[in-house]
Formats: structure tokens, sequence, C-alpha cells
């Protein structure tokens, strides 16, 4: 064990930066000394026997290669699985080699070969949905960190890519459970968009503009969110009370902003009949022209002046 914490020592930036391409989440890990990084691993090892494993090892210069490995399974809340042959772990790290040179289809290439050798270690599987989601192969994606899910069920990193990478290929309803259990408000809005959920999407959206309220394809699907949320009400309204005075009102200001005046005013004729008291109501102002409503003794009239 002290072998491992030496090798650790010298490798532990290397190590931080792997963590990081792990997880983007825990930026927390750079902020570390060597001595609080050697007291976060001493304290994984302690919390799981397969890391272990994976750290006591006989080559000083696989140190980072194993140490990379312990962080990945820790992180990713792996359970026991099978001892992973050495093979797997040079594939792993030759894998993200080709990665940092962004050579995708090498890395791919590894991981694939990695997967072939491990078929239970959910790490091989993340990592190579991840490489396909750097090349943007979401299709391909899917398979990979479908097992890495099945393998690693309490793993959000791998929920957070199997969401993207099922919503963006179109697989909407499948993909809104991972986007919950990973809290991504922002796509799990969009996607609850998209299955006729705008109630909810309004909710996930606003909490993800909060925290960033300038972006602009949030603002984007959150007004189209409002106005679907919008659209549904009104036509509930429609159907379920299309002769109250609410309805007649409604489909006046529908029409009073798609410049149809007269049929506006015709629809407000009505709701002022059925309700007098919203014949005190003023439309909005558009342009130079203003519309008026009165209720006098002979009914409903309305005036119209630019």
């Amino acid at each position: 064990m002290e072998d491992a914490q030496l090798a650790l020592r010298a490798h532990f930036q290397s190590c931080k930066l792997s963590i990081l391409r792990a997880d983007r989440g825990r930026r927390d890990i750079l902020k570390l000394g060597e001595t609080r990084w050697l007291r976060y691993m001493r304290s994984a090892l302690c919390k799981s026997d397969c890391c272990i494993r994976f750290v006591v090892i006989k080559e000083p210069g696989e140190a980072m290669i194993h140490a990379w490995i312990l962080v990945c399974l820790f992180m990713q809340a792996q359970t026991a699985q099978p001892t992973v042959p050495p093979e797997v772990l040079t594939l792993l790290q030759s894998g993200v080699d080709a990665e940092n040179r962004r050579d995708l289809d090498q890395a791919i290439s590894e991981f694939r070969q990695a997967a072939n050798l491990a078929p239970s270690a959910g790490v091989v599987f993340f990592r190579l949905g991840d490489a396909y989601m750097k090349k943007r192969d979401y299709a391909s994606a899917i398979p990979p960190l479908k097992r890495a899910a099945e393998l690693s069920p309490d793993s959000a990193p791998v929920h957070q890519l199997l969401g993207y990478a099922l919503l963006t290929e179109g697989y909407v309803s499948e993909a809104i459970p991972h986007l919950t259990i990973t809290h991504e408000y922002g796509a799990l809005g969009i996607a609850q968009l998209q299955v006729g959920q705008p109630a909810e999407a309004v909710t996930n959206l606003q909490t993800a503009a909060a925290k960033s309220p300038d972006d602009p394809d949030l603002l984007y699907y959150l007004s189209r969110a409002g106005a679907e949320m919008s659209t549904q009400s009104l036509d509930k309204l429609l159907q379920a009370f299309p002769d109250s005075a609410r309805a007649h009102q409604a489909k006046g200001q529908t029409l009073y902003q798609a410049k149809m005046y007269p049929e506006a005013i015709a629809e407000y004729k009505k709701s002022f009949a059925i309700a007098p008291r919203l014949a005190r109501a003023k439309a909005r102002t558009r342009g130079n022209l203003r519309i008026k409503f009165r209720l006098g003794e002979g009914g409903a009239t309305i005036s119209r002046r630019s």
C-alpha cells in the first residue's frame, strides 16, 4: 500500500485531470493539494475492495493507469466486479491517450477492444460511449451507455450521457428518466416540451434559466414551453366552455393579435352580452390603433380610432 501511495503521489496531478475528464462536475478535485489528495485516495481504498486490486501493482510505470481506473470506478459507484485483466487497463489508458490527441477513432478502437475483454466492467462501456459522444455519433453511443447503466445503475455520469444521447436521437420518452436522475433541468425541460408536458417543462426550464440566465437556448425553449402551456389552457377553455364569456373573450384577444379586427369585435360583443362586467375592458394598443369598449343602455358599443 505504501508503494502505491508513493506512485500516486508522483502522478496525483495527472490523476486529478483524469477525474475531471471522467466527471466534469468534480472540478473541486483540482483544488486538492497533495496531502488532501492522498487522504481522498485512502478514503476511496477503504470503501472499495475492487479498487484496492487495481492500485496495488508491481510496475510503478502503470500507477497512473490504475489510479485512474480506481477513481472512475469509485466515483461512478461501481459495484464489485470481476478482476480486470492488465491488458484491459492498458487499452483504457491507450484510449485516453488517443482522446487527448483528439484521435477519437483510435480511442474508440481501444475502448471496443477493452469492452470485448471485460464485458462486465462498466467503466469500459462508459468510456466507449463517451468517446462516441465526443465524436457526435450519438446513435452508436447509446448501446455501450445502456450497458454501462446496467452495470452501474447508480452512476450519474452514465445516466447523464445516456439521457443526452437518447434525447438527441429522438428517443425522448426514454431520455426523461435518465435526465431526471441527474437533475439535468435544461435538457429535461426540452424533453418534456417535446412529449407534450409544457407545465413540467416550464418548471424545469425556469430552474435551468435561473442558473444560466443568459443562455439563449434555454430562453428560447422556455418561451416555447410557456406558449405551449398557454395554448393548452386556451384549448381546454374552448373545448370545455365554448359558449362562455371568457371563451369569446379569449377568441377576441387571439383575433385581435392577428389583426383580424372585425372578427375580434364580433367575439368581444358576444362576450359582453353574456357578461356585461367585461364590457369595460380595454384592448391592448398596437401601433396607433386603439379599440375601446363601453356598455351603454343599448348594449355593447365599440369604437375604433387611430
